[in-house]
């Protein structure tokens, strides 16, 4: 009998693919999630989809504090089961994954001057506590954002499109691209903007659609933990540009 390899004798994945596996990204999001929890003992939690998480979870009755990281993280842990991964810690790969967030938001630049988010226009100062809160805030929004719009509604959308209608990979990828660019965009607007009773910004509208297909695409491209990482670098950013200018509110 052929005697199994040991840990050390495994062929080394490449970079390309570890930042794809489960427990990857898992050892990405965990400390971001500590951080952001411990943020939230001491600035105000205002982002609207762990709102939107609560009242999903409150109506199940079930004890609400930490449960949309739970998930979250179960969500992973059972994926890398499941895919049966070699487990490897490597700090390396998280620190890419960082990296290429810190580069890969820099095409929402263009698109949010197009769109006049992201403006010149010299307002007050925001406060010292503001700006932290923003930041605590803006790991909300990365981690728990691309976790719903694109870890799960684009996978439920490839496993509707393709496994069961039997479309073309690439026409449902472009489909649940849209589609999930879509839903991202109007979340962040009221339901009286939505449907008319309310004006509008339609240029707010086209930026966050613009960077929800951009999103995606790095989804697809580079996995969710790096979506994660360029989602989050866009927010802080924006977030410490408005403790001086004017800037767009968190994605």
């Amino acid at each position: 009998m052929t005697p199994r390899p040991t840990q050390h004798e495994l062929p080394h994945e490449p970079y390309e693919k570890l930042i794809h596996n489960p427990i990857q990204q898992l050892l990405l999001i965990a400390p971001l999630l500590i951080v952001y929890h411990v943020g939230t003992y001491f600035y105000a939690d205002t982002l609207k989809v762990p709102h939107y998480l609560r009242m999903l979870f409150e109506s199940w009755h079930a004890p609400m504090a930490f449960l949309p990281s739970f998930l979250i993280l179960t969500t992973l842990t059972i994926q890398h089961f499941l895919r049966k991964d070699r487990f490897c810690f490597s700090p390396g790969i998280q620190c890419g994954m960082i990296v290429e967030g810190a580069i890969l938001w820099l095409p929402l630049l263009p698109a949010s001057w197009i769109s006049t988010q992201f403006t010149a226009a010299t307002v007050s100062p925001s406060s010292t506590s503001l700006t932290m809160a923003r930041c605590v805030e803006s790991i909300c929004a990365g981690v728990y954002e691309e976790f719903i719009f694109r870890a799960v509604l684009m996978s439920l959308l490839g496993l509707l499109l393709i496994d069961i209608l039997h479309y073309r990979k690439l026409r449902a990828k472009i489909l649940a691209v849209a589609v999930s660019a879509i839903l991202f965009s109007l979340m962040h607007f009221q339901m009286a903007e939505i449907f008319g009773n309310l004006p509008l910004d339609f240029s707010r509208l086209l930026f966050l659609a613009a960077a929800g297909v951009w999103f995606a695409v790095i989804y697809l491209w580079r996995g969710y933990g790096v979506a994660v990482a360029t989602h989050l670098t866009w927010n802080i950013v924006t977030a410490i540009a408005a403790s001086m200018v004017e800037a767009p509110r968190n994605l």
